[in-house]
């Protein structure tokens, strides 16, 4: 709700020096889907929301990574649902290892440990190394 919120705030800021961005509907919005159906799709040529989401998304690329990568999501994401994290594509891959730690939130991991690194950048520097 929060992020919504501050979304409509920049649209409203925007329809005020750009004629073409219609502010009418924009009250009328709960959900992140309407909001990207009315205002994110059609500003960036896509044809609804669901065809942003398709076509922006990652997934149809995993099949083609031949080279060692490490994708961690967090199961808490606010943005992802279940069927977001591609765990069964992901199985039996030979470069990608998929991890799901219970928190992190959408672009949490923000935990600091004794170094001052964040463990999101600890994990990374691990999994390279190893």
């Amino acid at each position: 709700k929060r992020f919504l919120k501050s979304l409509k705030t920049k649209v409203k800021a925007k329809g005020k020096h750009f004629a073409e961005i219609d502010v009418a509907k924009l009250d009328s919005i709960t959900s992140l889907i309407q909001f990207d159906d009315l205002y994110t799709a059609p500003l960036h040529g896509f044809k609804s929301a669901i065809d942003y989401y398709t076509q922006s998304s990652s997934l149809q690329f995993l099949k083609a990574i031949t080279i060692p990568t490490l994708i961690v999501n967090a199961a808490n994401d606010p943005f992802l649902s279940d069927e977001c994290f591609p765990v069964e594509s992901l199985k039996d891959h030979t470069f990608v290892k998929l991890e799901i730690p219970e928190r992190g939130g959408h672009v949490g991991f923000a935990l600091f440990n004794r170094n001052g690194v964040y463990w999101s950048e600890q994990r990374a520097l691990d999994f390279i190394t190893s």
